[in-house]
């Protein structure tokens, strides 16, 4: 059951997915303005993160390529067999063939002030007198029969539903030549994703530190790795961004060494929290997402690194949701939480029981408890 969060400033107040991936129906009542939602491995979690990111998006065709492309499940027209897949069938729950895909992928806040659904349509093709061609919904039809055309239908908040036919869909999640096709058409993001990997390429991080160069927020990403390393004194990436074949790296000034040095050449946790702070900076007003925050990151600087995260989510207005399976982790994030009273922070626990999820949340207060006393809340 749903209600609606206290907590209505924020972009998701609350958080309701049916019919997403292994997520038959689970419902979170409250979200806070920094959620860490814990869980075993294969409980749902990246899925959570992944629905919102559609729900943020408003299902736009760019963030599902991306989704099904990081999980290596992007259908190419050739690898298709007729009837049994669709490009985007690994969003919809249980994986199905194409003509077993009867419910829709819903996503909304429990108040429904901000709503998705995906769901598959049967078409028939017309033409009119002049020729124009257009695509007339069928009712009822479940089956792939040679006049009927599947399509994808996205419907977000109260706008009218977009149509994207099953060839469309080959063309634009599984051609990589048409990357552009992307770039062009969409508005800027309301959400950025940080897969589980504890590092990303520095290259796909170029833009965004061009975004905040010789801003007031650069010094942020210096203080996030000197939370690691206090030697480094200066950051910075170099190379064109107009030349491919000379991809762009991110270098320090560090007091142990008398040049630059490529920050790759760190370990996993100054690249982890790098991309982390990067990306936290750029999405001013929206909403981050972290999934698997624990990787790469040492246990005892996890502390220092939620209160950076903290102040900056506060300080720019954002809405963070991260996911852990780590206990450590959990018990840091605690701490950090009540020790920022001003700020809302919440643990979500998810439990699952076959295909039921359930979702327990923790206040602050229930999270000092469990801090205290060690208790397990994953």
């Amino acid at each position: 059951m749903c209600s609606q969060s206290s907590s209505t400033n924020l972009h998701l107040p609350s958080l309701s997915i049916k019919g997403f991936r292994g997520i038959r129906d689970l419902a979170i009542k409250r979200l806070g303005h920094v959620t860490l939602i814990a869980g075993k491995n294969n409980s749902g979690k990246t899925s959570i993160l992944e629905a919102v990111r559609l729900l943020m998006e408003g299902g736009s065709l760019g963030t599902i390529r991306e989704i099904l492309q990081l999980r290596e499940e992007n259908i190419s027209l050739e690898e298709e067999t007729e009837g049994v897949a669709f490009p985007a069938s690994a969003l919809f729950h249980g994986f199905p063939e194409l003509d077993a895909i009867s419910q829709p992928i819903l996503a909304s806040t429990c108040d429904d002030s901000r709503q998705l659904k995906m769901e598959v349509k049967w078409f028939l093709e017309e033409f009119d007198k002049e020729g124009i061609h257009r695509l007339v919904a069928e009712k009822g039809i479940s089956e792939w029969m040679p006049d009927h055309i599947p399509a994808l239908v996205v419907t977000a908040e109260e706008e009218e539903g977009k149509v994207y036919t099953v060839d469309r869909l080959y063309r634009l999640i599984s051609d990589r030549s048409i990357r552009s096709y992307f770039a062009s058409s969409q508005k800027p993001p309301l959400s950025r994703f940080i897969n589980s990997s504890s590092t990303e390429r520095t290259s796909t991080l170029g833009s965004l530190w061009d975004n905040i160069s010789l801003t007031d927020k650069e010094p942020y990403i210096l203080e996030a790795l000197q939370i690691i390393d206090e030697s480094i004194s200066a950051v910075s990436v170099i190379g064109d961004p107009s030349l491919r074949n000379r991809p762009r790296r991110a270098i320090v000034r560090s007091k142990e060494f008398s040049r630059p040095v490529p920050l790759r050449s760190f370990g996993d946790g100054l690249n982890r929290l790098f991309g982390i702070i990067l990306s936290l900076v750029n999405i001013s007003g929206g909403v981050l997402l972290i999934d698997e925050f624990e990787n790469g990151l040492h246990h005892t600087i996890q502390t220092e690194a939620w209160n950076l995260i903290f102040r900056l989510a506060k300080k720019l207005n954002i809405q963070i949701l991260a996911t852990t399976h780590s206990f450590d982790s959990v018990v840091t994030f605690a701490r950090v939480a009540v020790a920022h009273e001003e700020l809302d922070g919440l643990l979500v626990r998810i439990d699952q029981f076959g295909d039921q999820m359930r979702a327990v949340e923790y206040t602050e207060q229930d999270l000092q408890v469990a801090a205290l006393q060690r208790i397990e809340v994953r």
